[in-house]
């Protein structure tokens, strides 16, 4: 038996309007109920028939006798939605309101017209002009007509024509001001405040602000003069020297020191870091050299730079700064030494001194300091002072000379 949805599949495929998936669903049913091919086969066979059927035109009265059949359909009429209920009331009171304003303006009108043909009826007509005793009259004034002089100027005529002259003008008025009366010393107040009995006299400080110079101009005049002042005025300098190759700066700089006879020693680990080479920051401690003889080791140190291939590399920009307590700490713990202090000569009293004592005295005495220079790795503080070359350097030294200035000179990477 079969059921609805499958007979009007198998109508649908007599008439030629199946879907894939609907043509597979009738193979299926096909195969599996022998009704199936029955009604598909008695299907087709009436729509051949029905095809095969002669075709006849309509008569043209057919469609005029249904017509006069079918009933007329009269459109409902819309009822009446909530928003149309609810506009009504505002509809009947503007229309109030209009026949409210309407009526008082005819109103107002009337009464104007009325009040205003009162009033001209107040007014004295002409011929029956009365005149008030009390009341001043202003006699009318007569104007002459007026015309243009000979200089092409309006003036105002005489009765007989000719013009009249006009009167010259009056000068302004000059005004013047009074000034205030001086007051009084009984009226003048003051405001004041005693004198500051504990205030102490200003003192002019100069700021010690880092020297900075470009490293390929210490030979110029004008950083040379810059040097020498600079140098003169503190007991110490450190010197960050920026380089992009510190080994060939180091390097650089231990010629010039020689170039100005100064003796050079290089500890034995820096030595083989200069020789491998390795990139590192090392330091150059001088001392017993003058700000003139500073000025001239670096005014060398720039000219030998200056004529290698690329001198920009070697050296970069270099800051002077005046020793302070982290350059102590820094000399303390590369070379275990004290940052060198000036000292003043003692004063004697006079009495003659015997040559025991005087030889005494003379060996007891250290004796003045060379011009030496020492060269360690800066970040190397492991064995601070132990090196030999830096017992040997220590020994040199001596005792500080006057007019010299300590100076650590540290290369940096840039």
């Amino acid at each position: 038996m079969l059921t609805e949805p499958e007979q009007l599949l198998i109508a649908a495929a007599v008439d030629g309007g199946l879907t894939p998936a609907e043509a597979k669903a009738l193979d299926r049913l096909l195969a599996t109920k022998p009704e199936a091919g029955v009604l598909l086969r008695r299907l087709k066979a009436n729509a051949a028939r029905l095809a095969a059927l002669p075709k006849r035109r309509a008569p043209h009265a057919l469609a005029a006798k249904v017509m006069a059949r079918v009933r007329p359909i009269t459109p409902a009429r819309k009822p009446a939605t909530a928003r149309t209920r609810s506009l009504l009331p505002f509809a009947i009171a503007a229309s109030l309101f209009l026949a409210v304003t309407a009526g008082s303006v005819l109103f107002f009108r009337g009464n104007t017209a009325s009040n205003e043909q009162a009033l001209l009826d107040q007014l004295p007509q002409p011929g029956n002009t009365t005149v008030d005793p009390n009341v001043p009259t202003v006699e009318p004034v007569a104007f002459a007509k007026a015309g243009k002089g000979e200089d092409g100027v309006s003036k105002p005529a005489t009765d007989d024509g000719a013009f009249a002259k006009l009167p010259p003008a009056e000068p302004p008025a000059t005004v013047v001001v009074q000034a205030p009366k001086p007051l009084t010393p009984e009226e003048i107040e003051l405001i004041g405040s005693a004198l500051m009995i504990e205030s102490k006299p200003l003192k002019q400080i100069d700021p010690a602000l880092p020297l900075l110079f470009s490293a390929l101009e210490f030979n110029t005049p004008d950083a040379q003069e810059r040097l020498k002042k600079e140098l003169a005025k503190d007991v110490g300098f450190r010197v960050n020297l920026f380089s992009k190759n510190t080994v060939a700066a180091v390097e650089q700089v231990q010629a010039a020191a020689k170039s100005v006879g100064v003796h050079v020693f290089v500890e034995g680990p820096t030595a083989e870091r200069i020789k491998k080479p390795m990139a590192l920051p090392y330091a150059v401690y001088v001392e017993n050299l003058t700000a003139d003889e500073l000025a001239a080791l670096f005014a060398a140190l720039s000219k030998q730079v200056n004529t290698q291939s690329r001198p920009e590399t070697i050296l970069g920009s270099a800051h002077f700064i005046p020793a302070d307590v982290p350059e102590q700490k820094d000399l303390k713990e590369l070379l275990g030494l004290d940052w060198p202090q000036a000292k003043a000569a003692k004063p004697t009293d006079g009495k003659a001194v015997s040559e025991g004592t005087l030889k005494e005295v003379v060996a007891s005495v250290k004796k003045p300091g060379e011009k030496a220079a020492v060269v360690v790795t800066y970040a190397a503080r492991l064995n601070a002072g132990k090196s030999s070359e830096v017992k040997q350097f220590i020994d040199k030294r001596g005792e500080r000379k006057p007019g010299t200035v300590p100076l650590l000179i540290v290369i940096r990477p840039s």
